[in-house]
């Protein structure tokens, strides 16, 4: 039955590499590169939390798509085809097709989270430099202030 579940996961990566999946990535990529050229005139004090939040919100709005779109479509589209009819008449289960899809949208939701760390992480990063450094030149000698 493993080797089942493993086949099934491959069938569900190689589905969504097909299919229009890697673009949701590119378009976080985008959104968060626009989040940052549109805070540009913010304060620099209020830009990390703002930048944070707003990479927070296209973060789970295109993960909410992920979770949705994908799973309805894979499972649409292996009734259309009538691949369950004939994926079951071999000796794999049901249980082991959806065990196999289940994991492999769960590692497409896991790379998607890294990719949206890997991509948000060190705008923020560089934005909450620049406010640190900010910060610095404003504050008077005081340690009591800084």
């Amino acid at each position: 039955m493993f080797s089942w579940v493993l086949a099934w996961i491959r069938a569900t990566l190689l589905e969504a590499r097909r299919s229009r999946l890697p673009w949701i990535l590119l378009i976080h990529a985008a959104a968060v590169v626009a989040l940052q050229l549109a805070f540009g005139s913010v304060d620099v004090s209020a830009r990390p939390m703002l930048l944070a939040s707003a990479l927070h919100a296209v973060t789970a709005a295109l993960g909410t798509c992920l979770a949705v779109y994908f799973p309805a479509r894979l499972l649409g589209r292996d009734l259309s085809d009538r691949l369950l009819y004939t994926a079951f008449t071999k000796p794999a289960s049901k249980g082991a097709y959806f065990l196999g899809r289940l994991a492999g949208i769960w590692i497409l939701a896991g790379l998607f989270a890294l990719s949206a760390f890997a991509v948000g992480a060190p705008f923020l990063a560089w934005v909450m430099l620049a406010a640190a450094r900010s910060h610095r030149a404003w504050c008077t000698p005081s340690p009591r202030q800084c």
